[in-house]
Formats: C-alpha cells, structure tokens, sequence
C-alpha cells in the first residue's frame, strides 16, 4: 500500500510544488505502527543542486510540542513534577511579575493549552493574560516555555539534554535536536518566502521546547509510532482529551486530537519562517504521514500529502486553516 501511495506521490508533489514555490519537501509513511516508505523531493536550497534526501532536517517547529510534552510526562512518571501541582511551586521567583493568576498554571494546563496566555507576547512588550487558567483553549507557546524553565530548573539539565536522554536516543532519533542549527549546517534545509525565494533564517538565542526542535520525518514518524504500537501509559495518557476546541477537533496533552471520518486521530502542525510542517496518525488503522517542507507556502502541500496519504476529510486540517484566517484578521 505504501508503494502505491508513494509513486502517487512521486507523480504528483514536484507539479505541486513548483504551484507553491516550495523547492523541498520530505514525507515519511506510517503503515502498521512500523515506518513504511519515504521519500524526499526537491532541493535544499533554491540555487543549489543539493537533494532533499532522508537525513534532510528541517526546522520542524511547533511538532516541538508533543516532543516536549513526552519528555514532561516521563518526569510525571518519575514523579519529578506533577500534572496538577503549579509550576510556582518549583521556581523560587516569579515566572510572569504583575500576573497573580499565573501561580495557578499547571503542566496540565500548558500542555493542553489552557494557561490563558497569547501564544507569543509582542516584541519587547510583556506577556499579558488574555483568560484565566484552565478557562478555555488558546494555543500558547509562551506556556511551554513556563513549562521549560521549570523541566530545566528540577532536573539540573538544559532542554536538549532532557530531550536527548529521554526521547531521541532512546527512540533512535539520530537527526534530531533541539539546538538552533546554523544556517551552514550541512544537513539543514534552507529557507525560503512564498514567492520560493531564500529567507534568513529564525535563529532564537536559546533552545525553544514550543519552536526549535530540528528534526527529520524519518526520525518524527519514529516518535508517532509510540503511539500507535501498544502505547504506554505514558502515550495514552497524553491522547485524552483535555479541553475541547470544536465538535470535531480536541486537545490532549501535547497532540491535537481528531474525530473525523478516519476514527480518532492525533496531530499537530508546524510552523517557523521558512518552513512548514505536518503530522497526523490515525490511532485504529495504526497509520500515519509526516510531512517537512521549506517554504512559507509550504502548508497548503502538507495538507494535500496528509489527505492523499490517508484518505478523507481530516477535521485538524479545516480547524487549522480558520484558525490562520483568525489571525489575519487579527493582524489587519
């Protein structure tokens, strides 16, 4: 099956990538728990002749989330934090000043993204509350890096070490990171605009558990595969839902959640400057796409891979695309 899908894919993205002006792409399949096909298209950088290959990484972005939130929740198993203790009560000072409601935040809150925070504060302003805890959904980055400071704080370990010991290595991620890569890093795909043109690239000052995992599909589907064979407690914890979004789409505990035509599904999407990612596995039929490309109009691609890879409509994708048209909106 994946064989199948994977010429469809090969006959199909270059025609649509040229349409989105992305130059690369890379697409890992998930058949039976087990990573079934790869395949990448394209070139690294818009005036080399550099192939996208499968060691390829990309700034996966906002996939940093359940990355971070897997990690979070073996320090739960471990009972070095709990879910439902404020993250107050392990920092000695002040995370937010001004901001009382602030020592109510959980890591149940930031994973589920109920903190009430925006998702980034503007430039050089302070963060400021736009709910309550625990009040409804709003999609916060500025949560998970709360959340960050406090994994750093009581484990004695930065957050790529966190990372490394408790999720790469153990599951073989061997391209991954969360440590900004520089942009002449051999590996790394390059940026580009939605006209296709090179962009300089997003470097932050300091790894990022929201925004700055570096990664591959092949290494992420290996990820989603923990969730798909036998999940531990750990993996089923973090797909219950916790707060709901729509009649369709929920929010577990670092993943997106779906019910749509396909049965229930996890998902998330990522997106930095210059590049745009997607994932979503389907949890009955044990199977899944991750999908990284390197262009700001990289988006509309992802969603045409994950609907022809997986068939039907996937509700994740049209709550994802109102929720862009909110914030346009938002910005005029």
């Amino acid at each position: 099956m994946s064989e199948g899908i994977g010429r469809d894919l090969r006959e199909h993205v270059p025609e649509l990538m040229a349409r989105a002006h992305v130059p690369g792409v890379s697409v890992a399949l998930i058949q039976n728990g087990q990573l079934s096909w790869s395949g990448a298209f394209g070139v690294k950088h818009r005036d080399s002749a550099e192939r996208v290959d499968d060691t390829t990484v990309f700034q996966a972005a906002s996939l940093s989330k359940p990355a971070f939130a897997f990690a979070v929740m073996h320090l739960v198993a471990r009972r070095s934090i709990a879910l439902d203790t404020p993250l107050a009560s392990y920092l000695s000072a002040p995370y937010v000043e001004d901001d009382a409601l602030s020592e109510q935040i959980t890591a149940r809150h930031v994973l589920g993204h109920v903190t009430g925070w925006p998702n980034w504060r503007p430039a050089g302003e302070p963060l400021r509350r736009e709910a309550p805890p625990g009040e409804r959904f709003g999609y916060s980055g500025e949560g998970y890096v709360y959340l960050q400071r406090v994994v750093e704080h009581i484990t004695g370990r930065l957050l790529d070490e966190v990372m490394q010991a408790d999720v790469f290595t153990p599951l073989a991620m061997r391209h991954s990171s969360f440590a900004w890569a520089a942009p002449a890093h051999p590996a790394l795909a390059a940026p580009h605009d939605r006209d296709g043109a090179p962009r300089a690239p997003h470097i932050g000052e300091q790894a990022n558990a929201a925004s700055s995992l570096h990664s591959t599909p092949t290494d992420f589907a290996r990820f989603v595969a923990v969730f798909l064979n036998h999940p531990s407690a750990v993996a089923q914890e973090m797909l219950q839902p916790q707060v709901g979004v729509n009649d369709h789409v929920a929010w577990g505990l670092g993943w997106g959640l779906e019910a749509g035509e396909g049965g229930q599904a996890f998902w998330h999407w990522g997106d930095n400057p210059g590049y745009k990612s997607f994932v979503l596995a389907l949890r009955d039929a044990r199977s899944g796409v991750v999908v990284m490309t390197n262009a700001d109009g990289g988006r509309p691609l992802c969603a045409w891979i994950v609907q022809r890879a997986l068939g039907a409509d996937h509700p994740a994708l049209s709550w994802l695309e109102r929720h862009y048209a909110n914030l346009q909106r938002r910005s005029l």
